[in-house]
Parts: structure tokens; C-alpha cells; sequence
């Protein structure tokens, strides 16, 4: 019993660390009630380091400019990195 856990302890440890579940990116539509999954290329994770980066990468890529910061064309962004 105690190798079993230990197994499987080791096998958590290991799928820990870059695992695809990671590396996905969620949209959430909270207005149309729509989500949609992204998986982004290590390329672009290697130019956007971190989640303040790729929070700014997604306000530029989606935000329209002068959007009303209380309307309803504002985001709502939440990245997090590898030291949140």
C-alpha cells in the first residue's frame, strides 16, 4: 500500500511541472455565457513571460480603445505566473 502511494505521489510530482493542463488559456464570455479553451505554442510563452505580461498581451489583443472603464466593452482580465 505504501509503494502504491508513494508511486503515486512521485507520479503527481512529476505532471506538476508543465503539464498541458497548464499551459491552456481560458476566455470566459460572462455576457453570452461562452468560453473557449486556447493553447498557445511555447514560442509565445517564451515572449510573454509571466501573467502581468500576458495580461497585457490579451487587453491590447482584445480591448477596444476608449473603452468606458465601468461599460460594458471594458475586461476583466486575471493572469497568473509561476510566483503567484
Amino acid at each position: 500500500m505504501e509503494d502504491e502511494l508513494r508511486k503515486k505521489r512521485k507520479e503527481q510530482k512529476e505532471n506538476s511541472h508543465g503539464t498541458r493542463l497548464q499551459r491552456n488559456i481560458l476566455q470566459v464570455d460572462l455576457t453570452n455565457g461562452k468560453f473557449e479553451v486556447e493553447e498557445p505554442s511555447e514560442k509565445f510563452y517564451k515572449k510573454y513571460v509571466g501573467g502581468s505580461a500576458l495580461a497585457m498581451y490579451f487587453l491590447i489583443k482584445d480591448m477596444l480603445t476608449g473603452a468606458d472603464p465601468l461599460g460594458p466593452d471594458n475586461i476583466l482580465e486575471l493572469a497568473m505566473c509561476v510566483f503567484s
